[in-house]
């Protein structure tokens, strides 16, 4: 797990890695990767809490929000920013995130057609792992905040992520527990094949697409209809202690991969990719500042 720091010259906001000298650890990067400066800093954490809401539109399978006029999908999938332009930085959340041109190897107007939307950038985990965020897309909003808000905290349920930038998170499915990685860019949630081959039901089919350095390659998909479930979250107690929550399920149209793209699951270790389908049903706030992923009832947020 990183830092977070910025460059007091340009105002870049990066992730660096540390590096253990022993009697404790100092971030690996000095000096900046854009100006150059020897100007970088530790943030000073967020004294101040801060919120922000943004309109946020589901077009084809995708989380598009409006930053300044300015359209921005947003993905979980996505280890940096990706910005169209030449500026190598991304305004979201009060802050620039350092960004780059190309994702796997693509530039935006190569997959543009293919998301359903212009989009002019991405906003990807370097930003989001420092943000505590939550998508209210039945309502139509995108709200990232400073910090982890007082009152999740306080009165909702959680469940620890397996990771510290990408969510991972413990689902279970016919009575067995597995790892899933929540990809808020994937159009479509998948399975490992062989829990999917195990799933009676009729299938219907769609399509889906991956950017690589060689095009952008576009599949079909045949989806079942899965129940994905939580293992049991954790709440404050009314006195002193924690409870255990058990979580809602849902139902999701979840598919396969094709075969040589299967390494796309082994590469986040996990058993399911969940998208944007998810969050439509269940309302999640994600920190993973603290690698925590709140709970949230809809009557109730």
């Amino acid at each position: 797990m990183g830092v977070q720091m910025i460059c007091t010259k340009c105002e870049r906001v990066f992730v660096s890695k540390t590096v253990d000298i022993g009697s404790g650890s100092i971030p690996k990067l000095q000096n900046c990767p854009v100006c150059d400066g020897d100007t970088m800093q530790l943030t000073k954490g967020d004294e101040v809490f801060e919120t922000w809401n943004y309109p946020l539109e589901m077009v084809n399978g995708h989380m598009i929000v409006d930053v300044d006029e300015r359209k921005y999908l947003i993905d979980t999938g996505s280890g940096e920013c990706i910005n169209e332009t030449l500026d190598p930085f991304l305004n979201f959340g009060g802050k620039k995130w350092h960004a780059v041109q190309k994702f796997n190897g693509r530039l935006l107007r190569d997959i543009r057609k293919f998301i359903g939307s212009d989009i002019d950038g991405i906003v990807g985990t370097n930003a989001l792992s420092c943000l505590s965020w939550m998508a209210r897309i039945d309502e139509g909003i995108f709200t990232a905040h400073s910090k982890i808000p007082d009152e999740w905290q306080d009165t909702l349920a959680w469940l620890r992520c397996e990771a510290s930038a990408i969510p991972i998170l413990r689902v279970k499915h016919n009575g067995e527990e597995y790892k899933a990685v929540i990809d808020t860019g994937a159009k479509v949630c998948y399975a490992k094949r062989e829990i999917w081959d195990r799933v009676m039901g009729s299938i219907i089919n769609t399509d889906d697409f991956y950017p690589t350095p060689k095009g952008v390659e576009v599949f079909d998909v045949p989806l079942k209809t899965m129940e994905i479930g939580f293992k049991d979250a954790v709440a404050r107690g009314e006195s002193e202690g924690f409870i255990k929550v058990p979580l809602q399920r849902t139902h999701l149209p979840v598919g396969i991969l094709p075969e040589h793209m299967e390494a796309l699951l082994h590469s986040f270790g996990a058993d399911f990719i969940l998208g944007p389908e998810l969050l439509q049903d269940i309302r999640i706030g994600f920190s993973m500042q603290r690698k925590l992923a709140y709970f949230i009832p809809k009557e109730g947020a």
